[in-house]
C-alpha cells in the first residue's frame, strides 16, 4: 500500500496545486519570521495563520472571512505608506529578513496565478479568497522595502 504526507497529495487538480504552492509560500514565510522582530513577527507570524485559514478555506470548504483581508490590506498599507523612496523595481536584495521577504513576494505570485488558474477551471468562486491572494505579493515587497529602509540598506534599482 503507498502512503501520502497528505490523502490529496496525489489528486490531478488545480487545488491541489494551489494548496501546495501556499504551502510552499508558507514555509518560506516561516524562515522570513525567524529573522524578524517585534511588531514585525507578530504581523508576519499573523499573515502565516491566515495562510493556513486560507488553504482550510480552499481544501476544506471552511470559512474565509473578509477580515482576513483587510488584515492583510491593512499592513500593505502600512508598510507602504512608511516608504521614502518609490523605486518601482529593485534587485531583490538587502539583509536575510528583507530577501526571505522577497521571496515570499515571488512564491505569493505563484501561488496567486494558480489559485486564479483553479478558480477559472471551477465552480469555485470567492471574492475574499481572491482578494487575499492577489494582495499578499504587493503586501510582502512593500514590507521587504521598509525592512532594507529601517537597516539603511540602499536598494539597486533595476536599469531598463
Amino acid at each position: 500500500m503507498r502512503r501520502y504526507c497528505c490523502p490529496y497529495i496525489c489528486e490531478d487538480s488545480l487545488n491541489c496545486d494551489v494548496s501546495n504552492e501556499t504551502d510552499i509560500l508558507t514555509s518560506h514565510l516561516g524562515q522570513a519570521i525567524v529573522y524578524a522582530n517585534g511588531e514585525l513577527k507578530d504581523e508576519l507570524i499573523e499573515v502565516s495563520n491566515l495562510l493556513f485559514a486560507f488553504m482550510s478555506a480552499l481544501r476544506m470548504n471552511r470559512e474565509f472571512k473578509r477580515e482576513y483581508v483587510e488584515y492583510i490590506e491593512g499592513l500593505e498599507t502600512k508598510y507602504k505608506s512608511q516608504l521614502l523612496e518609490k523605486k518601482l523595481f529593485v534587485i531583490p536584495t538587502g539583509n536575510q529578513l528583507s530577501a526571505s521577504l522577497h521571496l515570499c513576494r515571488a512564491y505569493a505570485k505563484k501561488a496567486s496565478r494558480m489559485y486564479f488558474k483553479f478558480e477559472g477551471s471551477s465552480d469555485f468562486n470567492n471574492d475574499d479568497m481572491s482578494d487575499f491572494i492577489n494582495i499578499l505579493s504587493t503586501m510582502f515587497y512593500n514590507i521587504a522595502k521598509h525592512v532594507n529602509q529601517e537597516a539603511n540598506i540602499t536598494e539597486i534599482e533595476v536599469r531598463r
